[in-house]
């Protein structure tokens, strides 16, 4: 695919004083919804092992096929947690619908329930939760300090409800050594209800496995020779969630971004890739990651990792420093203001798998979505014009690197 550049060199366009790429290239915020549309709307959840997840693959080759990528697929092995846990709640009927967090200890626990909040320090009771169940609410701080925190004044399990509606999957940085569960909201404010008015005693069954599912990553080349820059992010999604904005935001993004810039990957060595089971625990970035080879490492001079940037109250970027960096720059050159983080020991994206290795790698999303891992994440939250938005970053960013 040669480059293809307007007579005369580069021209003043929509993305920034001059660019590169010829008008008819721009992104299009409506192309990349419409992926949107076909992957969390017609397609739905895309749970490793599902045919949800088979057809999500299958789309998503197809795409990058028709553009002239050469597509190579890559499987490999998911081992994660399956789950039938439960919860029981005495002097009510039936159990309440649940969902043991990744890397949840298994066991059966019944005991007296505790309000513990939000599970920050300042909600601990000096006497400690020895003997009890703590009830915390989501949000704040991270699952992992909050487990850490009842698990060390003595709690026998925690329950985290959802801080908006429905129920939701989440993934703990490291085993657990006490059952951990998640709840609809409306249920867990009914429990404070009901301990408000006095003793509520419940019943645990963390009952979660390890389980193996073939899993595949997707990796859309312009040639065979190793990828300098590589674009993309994760296709798969937690059980019963749609997963509009995580995570069929990023990964539509970079379908589009394929497509802008279709003409210059092959000059660039611009590759894209569609990770598998990050949602389990970053199996697919691992795994991919592990499998380059010298000539891979020394090629990449970046990942851009998309996750989740179609809702929320603003851009974000993490990572290594100075691709964070060039990432505001390139939104400073769109008027799109970006604020920077520095990357946290619990980073739970696909760029964090090749931080790890020491690989330059860069995260873009929207702050602040508190509907993912729900079943109300649904395509009518994630705005057309936000997705071009990403795309015109993400763009620019390459613009200013091929330059550089």
């Amino acid at each position: 695919m040669p480059a293809t550049v307007p007579p005369g060199g580069a021209t003043a366009n929509a993305l920034g004083s001059t660019s590169v790429l010829p008008p008819p290239l721009l992104p299009s915020g409506a192309q990349a919804f419409a992926h949107v549309e076909t992957l969390a709307g017609v397609i739905g959840p895309r749970l490793v092992g599902t045919a949800g997840h088979d057809a999500a693959a299958n789309y998503l080759t197809a795409q990058w096929e028709k553009l002239g990528y050469r597509v190579q697929r890559q499987p490999f092995v998911a081992r994660f947690q399956e789950d039938r846990s439960t919860l029981t709640v005495r002097n009510l009927p039936g159990d309440a619908r649940v969902l043991a967090l990744n890397r949840s200890a298994t066991g059966s626990i019944e005991a007296p329930l505790f309000d513990a909040g939000r599970a920050e320090p300042s909600d601990i009771p000096a006497g400690g939760l020895a003997g009890r169940v703590a009830l915390v609410e989501r949000g704040g701080i991270t699952f992992q300090e909050k487990v850490e925190n009842v698990t060390r004044a003595g709690a026998l399990a925690a329950i985290i409800y959802n801080n908006q509606e429905g129920l939701f999957g989440g993934t703990l940085r490291e085993t657990s050594a006490i059952p951990v569960v998640s709840l609809p909201r409306a249920t867990g404010l009914a429990l404070r209800e009901a301990l408000s008015r006095g003793v509520v005693s419940v019943r645990i069954e963390a009952n979660v496995a390890t389980v193996e599912q073939p899993a595949l990553n997707i990796l859309a080349r312009p040639n065979e020779e190793p990828c300098a820059w590589l674009v993309g992010g994760h296709y798969d999604t937690v059980a019963d969630a749609p997963g509009a904005s995580d995570n069929a935001s990023g990964i539509s993004v970079a379908l589009e971004v394929a497509r802008a810039m279709a003409a210059l990957a092959d000059d660039l060595q611009l590759c894209f890739i569609a990770f598998d089971a990050e949602e389990e625990g970053l199996f697919g970035s691992s795994h991919f990651v592990g499998a380059l080879t010298a000539p891979d490492r020394a090629a990449l001079r970046a990942f851009i990792n998309l996750d989740t940037v179609g809702v929320g109250t603003e851009w974000q970027a993490i990572g290594t420093a100075a691709l964070a960096e060039a990432l505001q720059a390139a939104g400073r050159d769109l008027s799109l203001a970006i604020g920077r983080q520095d990357l946290p020991p619990n980073a739970s994206s696909d760029h964090a798998s090749f931080i790890r290795e020491g690989l330059p790698a860069v995260f873009l999303y929207r702050a602040d979505d508190d509907l993912i891992h729900t079943p109300q994440d649904q395509v009518s939250r994630v705005p057309a014009a936000t997705l071009e938005e990403a795309a015109r970053i993400v763009i620019r960013f390459l613009q200013r690197a091929a330059t550089a």
